[in-house]
Formats: C-alpha cells, sequence, structure tokens
C-alpha cells in the first residue's frame, strides 16, 4: 500500500512539475490566480471535445456584461493530424491552436515534432498574433538523458535577435527503503534578449504538503516568492509577495477548502486591500457554476461576478 501511494503522489508530482518558467509558482497560484476568482462581471464558458478527433477541444468564452459583452472562441489540437501515404513527409506537422477573440483579432500555432525531423524530444513552432504579422518563432526540446530537462527558445520575426532562451531541469525525490515519495526540485535559467547577459533564475521545490518558490528576475532586481502549505486534503493556504520592479510590496495571502464533494472555496486578501471569494459548485461531471465577490476594505469599492462553465 505504501509504495503504490509513493506512486501515486510521484505521479501527481510529475504532473506538477514546471515545464516552462512560468509555471514555477504553479501550485500556489492555483490558490490565489486569477483564474480561481470570478467577482466581477458574468461570463459563460463552454469546452467541447470533438468526437472525431480523440483529445481536440474547442473553446468558448462570452462576457455577458453590459460594459464586456463579446465573445473568444478557441480551438486546440492534442496530437499531429493523420496525414495519407501521399503525404508521408507531413506526418508530425500539427496544429496545436487556433483562437480568435471578440476583438476580431486571429491567432494561429503550428509545430513539428520528431515524428517529422527525427530528433528526439524536440518541438519547434510558430506562434502568430494576427495570422499573417507578427510571427513568434519557438522551439521545446525535452532531453530524457538529462534527466526531467527541458530547453525553451523563443524569438520574433520583427525582432529575431531577441532571442529568450530558458532551461529547466528538475527532478524528483524519494525513500527507497520506506517506499515514501518526498517531493522534488526544479531550478532555471532565461536569457531575455541581448540587451543583458545576467539571466532570469528560478527556484521550485515541494516537499510533502509544503511547496515554494522563487525567481528574481531583471539582473536580481525583482524577487518574485510564493508558498503553499496543504493543511489537509481539503485545505490549502498560499501567500505571494513581489520585491523590487514597479509592483515592490505587493502580496497576496489566500486559501482554498473543500466544502463538500462538490463543492469548493477560494479567498484572498491583497496588498490592495481587495478581500475577494469565490465559491465554487459542481452541478454534474464536467459542468460547474462560479459566483465571487470582492471587497475593497480601504476605498468601500465592491464587485460581483458569476461564471457558469460547461465541458
Amino acid at each position: 500500500m505504501a509504495k503504490e501511494n509513493a506512486r501515486a503522489a510521484a505521479k501527481i508530482a510529475l504532473a506538477e512539475m514546471p515545464k516552462s518558467f512560468e509555471e514555477f509558482s504553479g501550485p500556489a497560484l492555483a490558490v490565489l490566480g486569477d483564474s480561481s476568482f470570478h467577482c466581477d462581471g458574468y461570463q459563460l464558458t463552454s469546452r467541447q471535445l470533438f468526437s472525431n478527433y480523440e483529445g481536440a477541444s474547442a473553446a468558448f468564452t462570452a462576457d455577458l456584461g453590459p460594459k464586456t459583452r463579446g465573445a473568444d472562441l478557441s480551438i486546440s489540437f492534442p496530437k499531429p493530424f493523420a496525414f495519407d501515404n501521399r503525404l508521408a513527409l507531413l506526418d508530425g506537422f500539427a496544429i496545436d491552436a487556433l483562437s480568435l477573440n471578440k476583438d476580431g483579432q486571429a491567432s494561429l500555432q503550428c509545430s513539428l515534432n520528431e515524428t517529422l525531423h527525427g530528433v528526439p524530444g524536440l518541438t519547434a513552432g510558430v506562434t502568430t498574433d494576427s495570422v499573417s504579422q507578427d510571427l513568434t518563432y519557438w522551439k521545446s526540446l525535452e532531453v530524457d538523458a538529462l534527466g526531467d530537462t527541458v530547453f525553451n527558445f523563443q524569438t520574433t520575426q520583427s525582432a529575431p535577435a531577441d532571442v529568450t532562451a530558458a532551461w529547466i531541469y528538475g527532478g524528483l525525490a524519494g525513500s527507497p527503503f520506506m517506499n515514501q515519495f518526498m517531493g522534488y526540485c526544479v531550478i532555471g535559467t532565461r536569457f531575455n534578449g541581448t540587451s543583458t547577459w545576467c539571466p532570469d533564475v528560478g527556484l521550485s521545490t515541494r516537499a510533502g504538503q509544503f511547496f515554494t518558490s522563487l525567481v528574481a528576475e531583471k539582473k536580481f532586481s525583482e524577487l518574485k516568492g510564493s508558498a503553499l502549505v496543504n493543511v489537509t486534503d481539503d485545505i490549502s493556504v498560499a501567500a505571494s509577495c513581489q520585491l523590487g520592479g514597479k509592483d515592490s510590496g505587493t502580496w497576496a495571502a489566500g486559501g482554498w477548502a473543500a466544502l463538500s464533494k462538490k463543492t469548493s472555496a477560494n479567498a484572498k486578501l491583497e496588498s490592495s486591500n481587495n478581500l475577494s471569494l469565490t465559491v465554487k459548485q459542481e452541478i454534474t461531471k464536467g459542468t460547474s457554476f462560479l459566483a465571487g465577490c470582492r471587497y475593497n476594505i480601504k476605498t468601500g469599492d465592491s464587485g460581483f461576478g458569476a461564471r457558469f462553465c460547461v465541458e
């Protein structure tokens, strides 16, 4: 039983481990992030799988408020399209996502994987924010021989010399004698263009129910830290803060709690004096309803919002 529990915990940790620099604070953001709250306006979201193409999905978001009325649409594909033998050379080419927002702007993301170019672990692609311009070229390389290692490279058509390159390395920790999973540690560096050779540095660790992360950016002049504690299986508390930069001194603290099998709540207090609360109710499998409110302790400003989600 202990071995099975350790394997289950390790599997969850592997999914949680960051694969990009933006994911270093992931577990804490799951509690404090804006995606967990909806305290202004009314929104309808839907995500549907394509029955004739396993795993592909279409996501639709509609803002129903009087000031933010509009809709966003995105279509994503989990794997490359399958081509017949006449187009075998294109096997490994994927249209990953197609999006259209309420302002009429479309974006397209395409990629090539190792099936096409033969380099193990390498995925290369291009993303455009307006179909024919603002192209972003990117590469992602996962190297199993070096452990759980990911290299990410990105540049744009308008400024090809301003390359963003990130290296992320991580590993799991456990006790082979006690068949116990203990946690993970992930480190990363990121170079932003040629204007500076001082990289951003990040550290993300998980030890049992404790999670911490620290990211240093802009020549170590900005420090962003976050922490999370899983008090029980039904309660988590988290905090984040920033030192340096234009948002220096900002912080947030809050928690998540499972009120019942189908009901959960997120609450947080921010340095802006905003107190936010959102309750999520699962109606049926894949269908949920969120309702939230916020109140500024200093100014008295308040807001209310709701979101209906169908998957």
